[in-house]
């Protein structure tokens, strides 16, 4: 006699919706043929009335449903329930759903995981007050509500690209980071041991928004940020983002780069904790390499440094010492240190403050008695009134033709005493007679400029030199010698806007770094880019050993 085949009993406890789509007749009969007959449970009815059962399958909610789950559980304790009733909840919070993610250790050298950053609001109120920067986020953000518990309301979902999104959201909700992804998701289905991995369409890729924050000295904010360059930036992807220098730079953001001039050991220190705390964000420039050019000596010792071959012209720095002391002065002769009137007297702090740029031309021994140690005595060397400044921006060089100081003749120095402020040489009708808006006056057209190709090998020369993206540099020809050029200083983020299309420019180079950020460290997140020891910029955030940007 043919041995009987056991049969199993198999409950399920769905929700209306959920039955009609997983109790399928496709189902019923495979699983009847192999001896499994499943049975609906009337939830309607006590679970401990129903039966017999080998096995209970559910999903359904609620504390009324645990308890008959767990009476049932207790008469019947051969009987599989799946899944434990408080393993599920943790699943029907959309915070607590993920937080399982980061606990696991799974080791692979071909691919790493993680789960998008996001934020739990519970309070209506502080959607109106939120600002999602200083939570860590950024739009393009994904707002689903807080509760995932396959209801239709559970799956209302909306991608917030500003504000004005965020008040129509109703608490409790969850603002998810939007990562792009190629509009592709794929759904893993797991069943006991069994993995399936299928693929969807999914959100399209939302074009990636850059944060740049910006540090500046009032002056140089309002010089530099122009609606020109905010509109132009916005309409590429850039938000351009003012820092408070008033509050702590950990407290804001996030940025995706960091752009600053100002100065002092605390600054730094603020841009050494976020660096280290946030070491994906370009810093631009190390402060560091920009002190170097604070100083209107050691500005200058860098050209020295620099070894370009060209056949058709050389270059130097004038000839130039410093002054420390208000004593050395009165007992400087100026011959013995090389120079000869007349000689231009620079403060030897540049730091872009209105005193920095009070300059003279001194003629003799009686404008000497008029200076404030310390003070640079750089030799004047007659140039035809023309000075050349070379902006550079990263890898982009931009030489333009100015208006300097005349020419001074032996005739006419010995017709001039004392001193003469640039203010005064220039007979300029503006309230600021700074050298750098002095030098930027008209275009002289006579004056031929250098050869492009060797002003770029200086600028080339310059930024690897000093490790600064950021900077110009003026650049006279010596009469003396017609295919002798003298670098006669170095400026840190110098007057962009006075750089004709700086517009665009500065935002190329905005997308060029923050986009070759991007790529490198998606393509070394294997070897743990986060993991890695920050730097400030040349900092790409990935491999210590990186260059990251260009220089």
């Amino acid at each position: 006699m043919d041995e009987v085949r056991k049969r199993y009993g198999v409950g399920y406890a769905l929700a209306p919706k959920k039955e009609a789509s997983f109790v399928q007749y496709s189902l019923v009969n495979l699983a009847k043929d192999k001896g499994i007959d499943l049975i609906r449970i009337d939830p309607n009815k006590p679970l401990i009335d129903q039966g017999p059962f080998d096995c209970v399958l559910h999903k359904l909610y609620g504390q009324d449903w645990k308890n008959q789950l767990e009476e049932y559980s207790s008469k019947n304790p051969n009987v599989l329930i799946i899944d434990d009733p408080e393993a599920i909840e943790r699943l029907r919070s959309r915070i607590s759903m993920l937080d399982v993610v980061k606990e696991l250790e799974i080791e692979n050298k071909t691919a790493s995981f993680g789960i998008p950053k996001q934020i739990v609001i519970y309070e209506s109120k502080k959607v109106s007050e939120l600002e999602i920067e200083r939570e860590g986020l950024r739009f393009p953000v994904i707002a689903k509500p807080l509760v995932a518990d396959g209801s239709a309301t559970s799956h209302i979902m909306s991608l917030l690209f500003n504000n004005d999104g965020l008040n129509k959201l109703k608490p409790p909700i969850v603002l998810q980071e939007f990562v792009n992804h190629g509009g592709v998701i794929f759904k893993v289905y797991v069943v006991g041991e069994y993995v399936q991995c299928v693929k969807r369409k999914s959100l399209p890729d939302v074009r990636k928004r850059y944060g740049v924050g910006y540090a500046l000295a009032p002056k140089k904010e309002a010089s530099f940020v122009q609606y020109s360059l905010v509109n132009l930036a916005k309409d590429k992807g850039i938000d351009l983002i003012r820092i408070d220098p008033n509050k702590p730079l950990i407290d804001q953001g996030p940025f995706d780069c960091v752009l600053h001039k100002l100065y002092g050991q605390d600054w730094k220190n603020q841009l050494e904790e976020y660096s280290s705390k946030n070491p994906n964000v370009l810093i631009i420039d190390d402060p560091e390499a920009i002190e170097r050019l604070r100083s209107r000596i050691s500005m200058l010792d860098v050209v020295k440094e620099l070894e370009i071959e060209n056949k058709t012209a050389s270059f130097g720095i004038p000839k130039q010492i410093v002054i420390y002391e208000s004593k050395k002065v009165s007992e400087l002769e100026i011959e013995r240190e090389g120079l000869r009137f007349p000689v231009i007297a620079k403060p030897l702090v540049a730091d872009g403050s209105a005193t920095s740029h009070i300059m003279s031309l001194l003629f003799n021994n009686d404008g000497l008695n008029k200076l404030k140690p310390p003070i640079v005595l750089q030799e004047f060397v007659n140039h035809g009134g023309v000075i050349f400044k070379v902006y550079v921006v990263g890898e982009y060089v931009q030489c333009v033709k100015r208006k300097s100081l005349p020419d001074v003749t032996e005739e006419k120095l010995r017709t001039l005493e004392g001193s003469l402020s640039f203010s005064q040489i220039s007979n300029l009708n503006c309230n600021e007679k700074m050298d750098d808006q002095y030098y930027e006056m008209m275009n002289s057209e006579d004056a031929d400029m250098p050869p492009m190709s060797f002003i770029v090998d200086i600028a080339n020369g310059l930024r690897k030199a000093m490790k600064l993206h950021f900077f110009n540099f003026g650049v006279i020809r010596d009469n003396r010698v017609g295919n002798m050029y003298l670098v006669i200083d170095i400026n840190y983020f110098p007057g962009y806007a006075k750089m004709p299309g700086y517009e665009s420019v500065l935002t190329d180079f905005f997308l060029d770094v923050l986009n070759k950020k991007e790529k490198d460290c998606e393509s070394r997140k294997v070897g743990g880019c986060e993991k890695e020891e920050s730097k400030l910029v040349g900092n790409n955030g990935c491999g210590e050993d990186d260059v990251g940007l260009p220089v």
